[in-house]
């Protein structure tokens, strides 16, 4: 956040100011504003400035300016959910960012040295990938994927929440658990990583 003042007084032009947030002084400068940064969200804060001129008199404290901070933005991918059945897995998140694309990667086989590695932090082993409307099979090595022929997974876009559903016949070598994330693209941004067992119905 930024921080502006006005001009003092004096008889003798303002060479600067001391700024102070909570009463410990957090620097100086020749302007009228300081930029404020590594404050928390939803928190309260204190303001004071000190002029001081080009004869080395220094001003009061002003009066004190209290601040409170926004509360933090919601996660970028909300509320993910899967759930995986004999016939059907269904993947389900919120995507509070207007992304370019809307995806979701699956590691179907629940083995780790096979497939595509995301980014450090992220699932190894990925099969496959739904990405918008159309479901990929991992091919390697790297950034290699092939449409999977007649699969439509995507069910619905109302209000950013996406729903896709696959047949379980379209996933090779399928295991009783799957470990999914959801990623929104450009830029990046990952939901929390799902595991998710067998159940009797989705």
């Amino acid at each position: 956040m930024t921080v502006t003042w006005d001009n003092p007084w004096d008889d003798v032009a303002t060479a600067g100011y001391e700024v102070f947030q909570d009463g410990v002084s957090i620097g100086t400068t020749y302007d009228n504003e300081m930029t404020v940064t590594g404050l928390l969200p939803s928190a309260s804060y204190t303001f004071q400035v000190k002029a001081w001129d080009a004869a080395g008199n220094a001003s009061d404290h002003s009066s004190p300016l209290s601040v409170a901070t926004p509360a933090a933005a919601a996660a970028p991918i909300l509320s993910p959910s899967s759930c995986l059945s004999d016939s059907v897995a269904r993947y389900q998140a919120t995507y509070v960012d207007p992304f370019a694309y809307h995806r979701v990667f699956i590691n179907s086989d629940n083995d780790t040295t096979t497939g595509y590695d995301l980014p450090p932090g992220q699932p190894a082993g990925i099969d496959y990938l739904i990405e918008n409307g159309w479901l990929y099979r991992h091919t390697g090595p790297g950034w290699a994927w092939v449409l999977v022929s007649g699969v439509s997974p995507l069910v619905s876009t109302t209000e950013d929440v996406y729903v896709w559903e696959v047949p379980i016949s379209a996933f090779t070598g399928a295991a009783t658990t799957q470990v999914v994330v959801f990623q929104g693209g450009s830029p990046d941004a990952y939901s929390e990583t799902l595991t998710v067992t067998l159940s009797t119905g989705c």
